[in-house]
């Protein structure tokens, strides 16, 4: 693509989080400057189950989306989560609270981590995490919110456990909203623009044309645009991961909703907990093979009643991102 080409047309293609997340940050920060969205819509593949869980930037991103925090809980009915308490059930790793804020404060320009491992070779016994204001709120079940008293005790931050459908549902509203226009597929294949690798044009179903100057490929693992049309090669990556299945479940609500996330370690993978007000998002990897085997697993680990239940193989790795006038996100 020539470097003095202007971009007035931006086709974005994928489904779900993905698409409409991507469509709308487009939209939000280019549109002032005259850049239109089309949005290609695949087909959902979202499962009662699904619940994200995000990290604390996530915040700044809803805020400049316009998307308030009351409305984003509100209406996906999600939680808030300070971190994620890791278990292994046999104590040995001892539990650790990984939380999204800061363990202490550096003293003298000194990092808090080094005082500690001094302190602790001189016989202190409390844990890191007890230096961690949010790591102590969220296992003593309370709510922090951040501000200059609580940053005198170091960082202290928080993601969401999100219901995906609805999460979805608000984002392509706010899309919408600010002008992406809306094409939905079965398929998409692509033009190529001549002799130039770029693409010209998307063709959605074998017949609808979508002509753009930069194309972005939100279709996530599938890689619709990067991984089919334009056949750029995954890297894998699986002698690094173990786990070869993902299953995903739905339990009930806790009664008092913890502000985390656990993680169960276990003898074939881990589980995942992620709390909400509505239900319990389960998500267990594992490197053992069938679907009866992973649901058996994964029953085991959460404890508790499973309810729509999938699983899906994993194929880990990576592509390189841009291609072109394409890019992958």
């Amino acid at each position: 693509m020539n470097g003095d080409h202007r971009v007035a047309t931006v086709a974005v293609v994928g489904r779900d989080v993905d698409l409409w997340l991507t469509a709308a940050v487009i939209s939000r920060a280019l549109g002032a400057s005259g850049v239109s969205v089309e949005a290609v819509e695949l087909p959902g593949r979202l499962r009662p189950s699904d619940i994200a869980a995000t990290l604390p930037p996530l915040e700044a991103l809803h805020a400049k989306l316009g998307l308030g925090e009351a409305e984003v809980l509100l209406e996906t009915g999600s939680a808030f989560s300070f971190g994620q308490n890791f278990a292994t059930g046999s104590g040995r790793p001892p539990p650790f609270f990984h939380a999204w804020g800061s363990y202490g404060r550096p003293v003298d320009d000194i990092e808090f981590f080094h005082l500690w491992r001094q302190a602790r070779r001189q016989g202190l016994t409390l844990p890191l995490q007890g230096f961690c204001l949010t790591a102590v709120a969220a296992q003593n079940g309370r709510m922090l919110v951040p501000d200059q008293a609580t940053y005198a005790c170091g960082r202290t931050d928080y993601g969401y456990h999100l219901h995906t459908a609805p999460y979805v549902a608000l984002l392509k509203s706010v899309a919408r909203a600010q002008g992406v226009t809306l094409h939905q597929a079965q398929d998409v294949d692509v033009e190529r623009g001549g002799e130039d690798p770029s693409i010209a044009a998307l063709r959605l179903d074998g017949s609808r044309r979508v002509p753009a100057d930069l194309f972005v490929d939100a279709s996530g693992a599938e890689a619709v645009l990067l991984g089919g049309a334009l056949g750029v090669p995954l890297d894998s990556w699986r002698h690094c991961l173990a786990a070869r299945r993902v299953l995903c479940a739905r339990a009930p609500a806790f009664t008092s909703i913890p502000p985390f996330a656990e993680i169960r370690i276990g003898p074939h993978g881990w589980t995942a907990l992620h709390p909400t007000r509505a239900a319990t998002g389960i998500i267990h990897a594992a490197d053992i093979g069938s679907d009866e085997d992973t649901a058996a697993s994964a029953a085991a680990a959460a404890g508790i009643e499973l309810a729509d239940i999938a699983s899906r193989t994993v194929a880990p790795g990576m592509r390189a991102p841009w291609q072109g006038n394409c890019i992958g996100v």
